[in-house]
């Protein structure tokens, strides 16, 4: 991991690079002017704008020429390498299980610039009839350290043989590859935490869409309503309304991915109240826009009533009750939330707080839990790449309590229906600002970035993968994750 104080001094110093950058374009455009050079002048200035949309706008804050760090706790591990860009795999690798392999990748000259990747190749030179399999797997610029390829999902025998061509980088011919055994040796049932409509579509639609699995969204996401205002010009009204919808989401939408009637539900608390709860248990915590304090306001779509829909109090001992309630109903084998430690958002943190206090007070028998991240503190842009590649281990530089890594596969079909659910959610349609319109469009024509592939905003990009990417413990080793990243200030602002 790596911790939100870092990434701010991080970001921090790029801020004050930024400025000492613009200062210069600055004196440099009132010199042209007062020389007398207007067309030169603005030319400048037009011409350094687009250089930092193309080189130094990327939402980066760590220095990519480090090693990612994790203690991983792989099933096997072996010391391998790269011969003719063909890496010795070892034999009898299970197609089911996860496996990534860990290697050195140096940036070249051009992947200052351009975004390096490698394409994994299966199925070359095989025997006609059996088709060529092909994936891609980016990295940030200017990378060079320890990186992990996610080889997941290709291999579909031990003859076949994997192929790896980089891009704009390289790769030492020294590897690790790790394997994970994965979690679904049986049939499982699945419960995910969602703390906001959209979280549990982003991160693992495709997984629940394939098993029989409850959605439990936390709170109704009500705030940054202000695209709802031109049409009501009171802030709380719109804020309710904006609430409402994104409710109606979280009960529709996991339907779309084939959840059953009365598996989905809405707790109606309150965004960006659930610290604040915690703090002080029993105290109810009104909604920061709506001018609520009553969380059966948006539970009216919820298919069955809860226990505590007869007080309606936003406390933190109701929240943790409501999932007791929900565990106990639903009796899951899995159990996917937010990373503790690498979800920098502060109620995707909280609602795994709330998560496993509701673990440890129910009745339910050992579970796995699955952690996803949709808000990094180091950087917005993972994963990174188009839409259509591959997700494989985030950005990490703080070794901490072991994990497990499992990777679910998402076939181009599945793709599709991911992308279904997430049009249907109302915050992912919301427009974003004509700076972000006019970077997209600047690094698709000189980058090759894709730019609105699917839509605007760059969770269909990020989400829309080969695969989804978890991190496997058990509840020991959640607690340790916990008490490793200890929920703190900071985090992302778009709720999702």
């Amino acid at each position: 991991m790596t911790s939100p104080e870092n990434c701010r001094t991080f970001r921090a110093l790029q801020q004050k690079r930024n400025l000492l950058k613009a200062l210069v374009v600055l004196v440099v455009f009132f010199v042209l002017l007062w020389a007398g050079y207007y067309i030169l002048a603005l030319t400048a200035l037009v011409l350094s704008y687009v250089i930092h949309e193309l080189l130094w706008s990327d939402h980066i804050f760590y220095d990519p020429r480090q090693d990612y760090s994790y203690n991983l706790l792989a099933d096997n591990k072996q010391l391998s390498v790269i011969v003719d860009d063909v890496p010795q795999l070892p034999a009898g690798l299970n197609q089911d299980d996860t496996h990534v392999i860990e290697v050195n990748v140096k940036t070249k000259i051009t992947g200052c610039f351009l975004d390096p990747y490698v394409d994994m190749i299966v199925g070359e030179g095989c025997p006609s009839g059996k088709q060529k399999k092909s994936v891609r797997q980016y990295f940030e610029r200017r990378v060079d350290g320890v990186r992990f390829l996610n080889i997941s999902h290709l291999l579909e025998n031990s003859h076949d043989k994997l192929r790896l061509v980089a891009h704009h980088c390289s790769l030492d011919s020294s590897i690790h590859i790790l394997s994970f055994v994965s979690p679904l040796s049986a049939k499982k049932k699945v419960m995910v935490i969602a703390p906001h409509a959209d979280d549990a579509e982003i991160a693992a639609f495709c997984f629940y869409s394939r098993h029989e699995s409850c959605v439990v969204t936390l709170t109704a996401g009500e705030i940054e309503a202000e695209y709802y205002e031109p049409v009501i010009t009171n802030k709380a009204e719109a804020s309710r309304l904006k609430g409402r919808l994104r409710a109606w989401d979280s009960i529709v939408v996991p339907k779309w991915g084939g959840v059953r009637d009365g598996n989905a539900m809405q707790l109606g608390y309150f965004c960006l109240t659930l610290e604040q709860m915690y703090a002080q248990k029993e105290v109810a915590v009104r909604s920061r826009t709506a001018d609520l304090g009553d969380t059966r306001y948006f539970r009216n779509f919820n298919p069955q009533k809860l226990k505590s829909d007869q007080d309606c109090s936003p406390t933190w001992k109701n929240l943790v009750q409501d999932l007791v309630e929900m565990m106990q109903c639903w009796q899951p084998n899995i159990i996917i939330t937010p990373h503790p430690g690498m979800d920098s958002h502060k109620d995707h943190r909280y609602a795994t707080l709330a998560c496993l206090e509701a673990y440890e007070k129910s009745s339910l028998s050992p579970c796995c839990f699955l952690l996803y991240a949709n808000h990094y503190a180091c950087t917005d842009m993972f994963p990174f790449g188009v839409s259509g590649s591959v997700a494989s281990l985030p950005p990490a530089f703080d070794s901490c309590s072991g994990v497990k890594v499992f990777s679910f596969p998402a076939d181009e079909a599945c793709q599709r229906e991911k992308l279904g659910a997430l049009t249907m959610m109302h915050d992912l349609n919301t427009p974003i600002r004509l700076k972000r319109k006019i970077r997209q469009v600047l690094q698709h024509v000189f980058l090759g970035r894709d730019a609105r592939r699917y839509g605007d905003d760059d969770y269909f990009r990020k989400a829309i993968r080969h695969n989804e990417l978890f991190f496997q413990v058990d509840a020991e080793q959640l607690k340790k994750l916990i008490e490793a990243g200890q929920p703190e200030a900071g985090g992302a602002s778009h709720q999702g």
